[in-house]
């Protein structure tokens, strides 16, 4: 009687551990991550003696394993010595898969201007991976500046400033 019960409990703890040891699969699903992510930070010197400020953030990305996105934003501020002359920022969203890469969404957000400067925007445009804005800040009685500013998400999700 004993052998009997010692087989049916070591038949039940070898289907137990078969059953533990069994591998798990996940499905495949979107994973959707928001962030406020810093990527970089940039400080130049600009010929004219200005000082500008280009910060990089992540703010939301989606990873898929097809397609997936990317939501960037980049902020310029422009100094003249302690002074802010202008606070620009222009935000995108990209699609990429490892292959190409595309913009699906751009916005100017902020474009702010301080001590008698004002702000034009000249051109605001995407190709590719590339979104890039152009724009002249002018003040009465000084020459204008003219500026640009572009976000790029590569094929692979990496995305970089100027």
């Amino acid at each position: 009687m004993k052998t009997k019960r010692s087989i049916v409990f070591l038949v039940l703890c070898a289907v137990m551990i078969a059953a533990l040891t069994q591998p798990v699969f996940a499905e495949a699903s979107d994973t959707t991550v928001p962030a406020d992510e810093l990527l970089s930070r940039r400080v130049e010197t600009m010929q004219n003696g200005w000082t500008v400020i280009t910060e990089t953030r992540l703010l939301n990305q989606s990873i898929a394993a097809t397609r997936s996105t990317k939501t960037v934003s980049t902020t310029k501020t422009v100094k003249n010595g302690n002074s802010v002359i202008g606070i620009f920022t222009i935000k995108a969203t990209f699609q990429y898969d490892g292959s190409t890469v595309s913009v699906i969404s751009k916005s100017v957000t902020r474009a702010d201007t301080y001590d008698g400067w004002s702000y034009t925007q000249t051109s605001f445009t995407s190709s590719g991976g590339t979104v890039t804005l152009n724009g002249k800040l002018t003040k009465l009685l000084h020459s204008s500046v003219y500026f640009s500013m572009s976000l790029t998400c590569d094929k692979n999700g990496n995305v970089s400033s100027s």
